[in-house]
């Protein structure tokens, strides 16, 4: 289990994804008590990638915001 927290840029979209790394890999991730749907890094495993083509509020980054999170894994 690992959690933290970051303070959003305001980008968004595929080029400027949120990307959190781990020691471990996850297999459930919630930020600010959401659960989110996430891209795993083909390598590593331990790197995720969240991002969204809509807005910086879906990808989870509005600009100044703080974003805590949780992840659970193995």
């Amino acid at each position: 289990m690992a959690v933290g927290n970051y303070v959003g840029t305001g980008t968004f979209g595929d080029e400027t994804p949120i990307a959190l790394t781990f020691n471990f890999t996850p297999s459930f991730i919630s930020i600010n008590n959401e659960q989110v749907y996430f891209t795993a890094d083909k390598e590593d495993k331990k790197t995720f990638y969240i991002s969204s083509n809509e807005s910086a509020e879906k990808q989870y980054n509005e600009k100044g915001k703080t974003y805590n999170y949780i992840a659970l894994g193995y």
